[in-house]
């Protein structure tokens, strides 16, 4: 059973937002996975389905190219906002903490819940950037 390209590029497109281990994502290998595995989103694969269905009449394409121009416009609304520009001009060598090296240390250990490795002026500009 052939697939469409348009169904192809739809099921990448999902497979790859759902950080699926799906490589294969023509039919029928495709309705394998989704009956094989328990961890597969069916429910959230159908409710993408029907809302293709009703608001692009059913046109995947069309709405790959929807969601394209949304993420392309989120990237570009962050990337023009004040805050962006100044963490992006800010030089964070300056907030660097002299003689703290990780190295081979495990820093992820019991030891360490609750503690904080970001420098306070790092973290007072980082406050102050997301206000």
């Amino acid at each position: 059973m052939a697939t469409s390209k348009e169904v192809i590029a739809f099921r990448r497109r999902f497979v790859k937002d759902f950080n699926l281990p799906i490589n294969l994502v023509e039919s029928p290998f495709f309705e394998y996975y989704m009956d094989r595995y328990d961890f597969f989103p069916r429910e959230d694969y159908f409710n993408c389905c029907d809302i293709i269905n009703k608001d692009f009449n059913g046109n995947k394409e069309e709405w790959l190219n929807h969601y394209a121009q949304i993420r392309d416009n989120i990237i570009t609304t962050i990337e023009n906002s004040d805050a962006y520009k100044a963490f992006n001009e800010t030089n964070l060598k300056e907030y660097i903490t002299p003689n703290f090296s990780v190295g081979d240390y495990n820093i992820y250990n019991c030891d360490n819940v609750g503690k904080f490795f970001i420098d306070e002026q790092l973290e007072s500009l980082m406050s102050e950037i997301m206000l």
